[in-house]
């Protein structure tokens, strides 16, 4: 308890760097709690008249994943080439910009591009996150904060309904773009801030002790492969 207690009164940077790394799970969980209530609004209805059709609608929410494995097979390469602080980053930045094609779309067609680009980006960010975690935290903590990411997944669910809620009524389009002009404009910010991060907060990182295992550890997350040689 003394332990926890000293945590949470002045928690070490690694847990500040956990916490910003398991944010980005919010993305994930807000579309996905986005996609479903705005596929089903009347007014999304009446702009895209296709999505009416039950295979169709399935091929507009399911979009995302075949793009998003793909891509889930080069975020460690890029990752390792990169360092996983930026790999995650552009993943988000690439993500945001498939969140912000939907926002603007004018046709199903764009609609769906927008979530194939979201899907390109959640595959590099998302494997990575749990990846980091375990990278950059010492054993005594490390399964409780690798916990964080499913906790911002669902936290983003719960704030994707509720967003699509609030927005229902609006009679016009903004009905079903304000969510996605919000997941883009977060995913941006996040972006920022984790790139940023990157040259601050993750390189400043200490454990409560420190061993050669530990050092290589935080090398390994946060340095691209070429500097780690």
């Amino acid at each position: 308890m003394g332990l926890l207690r000293e945590y949470i009164k002045k928690p070490p940077r690694y847990i500040w760097a956990c916490v910003l790394c398991s944010v980005n799970g919010l993305l994930f969980g807000m579309d996905t709690g986005i996609i479903g209530p705005v596929t089903d609004m009347k007014v999304f209805k009446a702009s895209f008249g296709g999505s009416q059709n039950a295979t169709i609608h399935g091929l507009i929410v399911s979009s995302i994943l075949i793009p998003a494995a793909l891509s889930s097979f080069f975020a460690g390469y890029l990752s390792d080439r990169l360092g996983r602080p930026k790999g995650i980053s552009i993943g988000v930045f690439i993500f945001g910009v498939g969140a912000a094609i939907e926002a603007s779309a004018v046709s199903l067609g764009m609609f769906v591009a927008g979530r194939v680009v979201e899907g390109l980006g959640e595959g590099i960010f998302l494997g990575n996150l749990v990846v980091l975690i375990c990278e950059i935290s010492p054993t005594s903590t490390r399964g409780p904060l690798t916990t964080g990411p499913q906790l911002m997944i669902t936290l983003g669910l719960v704030i994707g309904f509720f967003t699509c809620y609030g927005s229902s009524n609006i009679q016009s389009s903004l009905s079903w773009r304000i969510p996605f002009i919000l997941l883009s404009s977060l995913s941006m910010i996040l972006c920022t801030g984790h790139w940023s991060s990157s040259f601050g907060l993750y390189r400043q990182l200490v454990w409560p002790t420190s061993n050669a295992v530990k050092s290589s550890c935080t090398t390994i997350a946060l340095f691209p492969y070429s500097l780690r040689r």
